[in-house]
């Protein structure tokens, strides 16, 4: 909660996004009939600030339908101060706000009377005509236009992972070729290796002899000498007949398929 605390500070001081935001809330949750028409979009709201984001979070408001509500937000740009039209909208005040202001900085907390003149001033320069109008859409509309771009994102998303699994896969494909184009030139000696790790009786050592032998046996087809291979390995299999536990392996791996 304490990272929402400086909502209040902005929202006396004429900062609306947090208000939108849970109108926003109100409309995901169903609880405003979609020919309701949408209140004014406050500036800013593609740049929410950490208490607001926090708010956004907090309220479980879907990203998306900020995305698309912001789309006729002004930048916040537009609502930042300006020292020189600070100046002159101060003392184109009348001489009673003027007066009020002053006796209420004497009485009251400067930080509280500071927001209110900032609210003013803000609200002063801010369009009157266009802004109830600025969104023009009702809540039909921005539910249409969320949906719709929630399917678009769906839709990237698919093919993006679409080229990332055919990425993998051909780098995969790639490495593999690169390891059978090395395995073909020590191939004598990883015949030997298996022996050795077959000799050692340990189940671990087994399971690396069945990977090297599937290692051999795809380079056998890949060479052509499949038939060669296959015999090899009947040969192996008949020498270890008295191993159970290895020849369960060897028929897992499928290598006598």
């Amino acid at each position: 909660m304490s990272s929402l605390a400086p909502l209040r500070a902005d929202l006396m001081a004429g900062d609306l996004r947090c208000l939108y935001l849970g109108w926003l809330h109100c409309v995901g949750c169903d609880e405003v009939q979609e020919e309701k028409a949408e209140p004014p979009v406050p500036p800013g709201l593609r740049e929410l600030t950490v208490p607001l984001r926090a708010l956004a979070d907090f309220l479980r408001i879907d990203e998306t339908l900020i995305e698309v509500a912001a789309e006729v937000s002004l930048p916040l740009a537009a609502e930042r101060d300006s020292a020189e039209e600070l100046r002159s909208w101060i003392q184109a005040l009348p001489c009673p706000d003027k007066d009020s202001l002053l006796y209420r900085l004497a009485q009251e907390s400067p930080v509280a009377v500071q927001r209110e003149i900032l609210r003013r001033f803000r609200e002063a320069r801010r369009p009157q005509a266009p802004l109830p109008e600025a969104g023009g859409r009702t809540v039909g509309e921005l539910l249409r236009a969320r949906d719709q771009r929630t399917q678009e994102k769906q839709r990237r998303a698919a093919e993006k992972k679409v080229r990332e699994e055919t990425r993998r896969k051909k780098e995969a494909a790639a490495a593999r070729q690169a390891y059978l184009d090395e395995l073909a030139q020590r191939t004598p000696y990883t015949w030997q290796q298996v022996e050795a790790l077959i000799q050692t009786r340990q189940p671990k050592k087994y399971d690396e002899a069945v990977q090297l032998l599937r290692d051999l046996c795809d380079l056998a087809e890949r060479q052509g000498r499949t038939a060669e291979a296959r015999a090899r390995l009947q040969t192996l299999r008949d020498a270890h007949a008295n191993k159970p536990s290895l020849l369960r392996r060897l028929d897992k791996a499928g290598l006598f398929s």
